[in-house]
């Protein structure tokens, strides 16, 4: 019987349970005849591959009592590292670290759970049931502690890009310099920095304790990005990105701590379709921006059509084969950095993305003769190059044929909090174009006006379709930015506190009030299949919307909230600037501390606030709603609530006109500032 016991072992180590299942269970004398630890640990297996994850540690535990090395290396792969006290019974590791839900089947079992932040914890906690779950803690929770970290991201960033400039030039064979390398990498550099530096600091503080278990992806199964774009939601919006990232944190900090697991990632980003090329030949070319279509007729009109829309083709592809060579060379470290900083440097072996690498002679040949064919181009202004993985290489091509570019601010307001990464935008650009007059902060703005469209003024209606709208943000598992705004979004470390708010809010609603309520939900269907793991409110509120009505999202969001007559939006971003530009009733939830404004900028909502628009706690708001719910219009259109929307949309939006006025002067060759 040892030989069918080493049989069956045998099988169960190269994964063929299903043999091992017959070896065993065809012959009930084998069964009957295997030693106990060898039998406990093959039916723990079982258990293990039918997720009943309590009964397979009891038998694991018997199986390691009995000295079975097989079981013990079992535990040990499960998270379930096992000591002897000194009556020889054997106890479980209490504390195991989730990077995501993903590793969740290796750590089953454990008393506690360590999660790198409070959005991770919530996930879990709706997976399992319930749960014990702690935190690690961040100074990225209070505005001192959130600017002291940007504060060093910016430092951080000031000392690699020279050393990434130089490299990337030696690995392509060019000349292209420092300035065209920030420009070309953008926005997106300091997201890749933002992402690896949560995880870091969130590895760096549950490891420091011995008795933290946890497991590593194997490197075997990393993914390697195709273009920022991918890497963002890869490292925001992924499970298996967290895994990934924290293997290669224990990788190159804990090599040999903890054991390795493989999974499968099977990608499904989408790139972005870019604006297809025009046969225009302007002097101010329009690229990646949002233009209300009477602004950008304006535009043109008034220049003479020397403003017109410009744009590109990706007829790049990506290729599949990895230049190990190059990607090592470029996350080599320095002794002139810091431990963060070699560590993010060494993150480009795996999580680079190709465009820069592997795709990039393709990706820029393609570009630089595509944009060749903008003979009398002299400008370009652009809304979407912050966020965007390609459009900063194109204006960095741009600058190199000699174009100068303007950033147009788009629809959210982002200078007036702590850590505002305006100072950082400003550099990527030749005129920075601000709504308001926070353009004479920055050191090459211009002061313009958003050509958004945020919708027409509603006309009275004599019945409206929902008495109560509540539109929900999305939060996401990780922060790309590191701004008080990020505060708002109740992303990653932030998630408690927004929840809180909105659950308080909803709660010191009475059911009658809350039936009233239509919910609409926030759409992610129009990004494709690249928005995954980010949550709208209802996953989190759901208990306390039972009686509310669901929307169908058939109608974009300005239709719904034009056909109610209260609106209550939950998020900042571009949702609230509509309903108030549309002069729909709207009471706006600010669900984080006021010290997240800048200093300066303490009062930006006060004009809000002071009317009961702005609401700063829950249960204040919802006794505000109850006191106007009936009849809205009688709050709302009071001249000092009328008079504070307009004075709160002027320094918002600014005015459009100056923006029209600019352009066209650059177009025409008048001084324009």
């Amino acid at each position: 019987m040892d030989d069918l016991s080493d049989h069956i072992s045998n099988l169960l180590a190269g994964g063929n349970y299903a043999k091992a299942d017959a070896s065993v269970f065809s012959n009930t004398t084998a069964l009957t005849a295997l030693n106990c630890p060898n039998h406990a640990n093959f039916m723990a297996c079982m258990m293990v591959r039918e997720r009943k994850f309590a009964q397979a540690y009891a038998l694991f535990k018997e199986a390691a009592r009995h000295g079975n090395p097989e079981a013990l290396k079992s535990l040990e792969v499960l998270g379930w590292s096992v000591a002897v006290d000194k009556t020889g019974t054997l106890a479980k590791r209490r504390r195991f670290f989730l990077p995501s839900a993903l590793a969740l089947q290796h750590g089953a079992g454990a008393d506690e759970y360590l999660v790198p932040d409070a959005f991770t914890g919530l996930c879990l906690r709706r997976i399992l049931g319930g749960g014990s779950f702690q935190e690690v803690a961040t100074e990225r929770t209070h505005p001192e502690g959130l600017k002291a970290s940007a504060s060093y991201l910016s430092a951080v960033t000031e000392q690699v890009m020279p050393l990434l400039a130089e490299r990337l030039d030696a690995i392509h064979g060019s000349q292209l310099g420092i300035e065209f390398w920030r420009r070309a990498l953008g926005m997106s550099l300091d997201r890749h920095l933002t992402l690896v530096y949560d995880h870091f600091v969130a590895a760096e503080s549950a490891l420091a304790v011995s008795d933290v278990h946890a497991v590593m992806l194997d490197p075997a199964c990393f993914y390697m990005p195709v273009d920022y774009d991918d890497l963002h939601w890869f490292l925001s919006d992924r499970d298996f990105g967290q895994e990934q990232l924290f293997s290669m944190y224990c990788s190159y900090f804990h090599s040999g701590r903890f054991p390795f697991y493989q999974q499968a990632y099977h990608s499904d980003y989408v790139q972005a379709s870019p604006t297809p090329p025009t046969p225009y030949q302007p002097i101010v070319g329009i690229l990646g921006s949002w233009f209300k279509e009477q602004w950008s007729q304006q535009l043109a009109t008034r220049s003479g059509y020397e403003i017109q829309r410009i744009g590109y083709d990706r007829l790049f592809t990506c290729g599949t084969t990895i230049d190990f060579e190059k990607r090592t060379f470029l996350a080599q470290p320095a002794v002139e950095l810091d431990r963060f900083s070699n560590f993010f440097l060494s993150t480009f072996t795996a999580l680079f993305p190709r465009t820069f690498v592997e795709d990039w002679r393709a990706v820029y040949g393609s570009i630089m003769t595509q944009m060749s064919l903008y003979r009398r181009l002299k400008y370009v202004v652009s809304e979407l190059w912050i966020g965007d993985a390609i459009e900063p290489i194109v204006l960095a091509i741009l600058m190199q044929q000699g174009v100068k570019t303007i950033y147009h601010e788009h629809n959210y307001s982002e200078h007036p909090f702590v850590a505002s990464a305006l100072p950082r935008w400003s550099k990527l650009c030749d005129i920075y174009m601000a709504h308001g007059a926070h353009s004479i902060l920055i050191r090459n703005g211009v002061q313009g006006g958003s050509l958004y469209d945020f919708g027409e003024e509603r006309q009275p209606r004599s019945h409206y379709e929902h008495r109560i709208l509540y539109v929900s943000g999305l939060a996401f598992m990780k922060d790309s930015l590191l701004s008080g705004s990020s505060a708002l979004a109740g992303n990653g470390f932030h998630a408690i506190h927004g929840i809180q708010f909105k659950r308080k809010f909803l709660d010191s609603l009475e059911v009658g009030v809350r039936k009233y309520i239509h919910y609409r939900g926030y759409p992610k269907s129009g990004y494709g299949s690249n928005w995954k793991n980010c949550q709208d409110d209802m996953t989190f509120l759901e208990d306390l919307l039972v009686d509310s009505t669901r929307d169908d999202l058939s109608r974009s969001c300005k239709e719904v909230m034009a056909a109610s007559r209260l609106v209550v939006v939950a998020y900042l971003a571009t949702t609230h600037l509509e309903s108030l530009s549309m002069n729909i009733p709207t009471i706006l939830l600010f669900p984080a501390p006021l010290g997240f404004l800048d200093v300066y900028y303490r009062d930006f909502f006060d004009p809000l606030i002071t009317v009961g628009i702005c609401q700063t706690d829950p249960q204040a708001a919802a006794e505000f709603l109850v006191h106007v719910a009936d009849a809205p219009e009688e709050w709302w259109f009071s001249s000092e609530v009328q008079e504070a929307r307009k004075t709160f949309l002027a320094r918002a939006l600014g005015d459009p006109q100056k923006s029209i006025n600019l352009l066209v002067d650059l177009a025409v060759g008048r001084p324009a500032y």
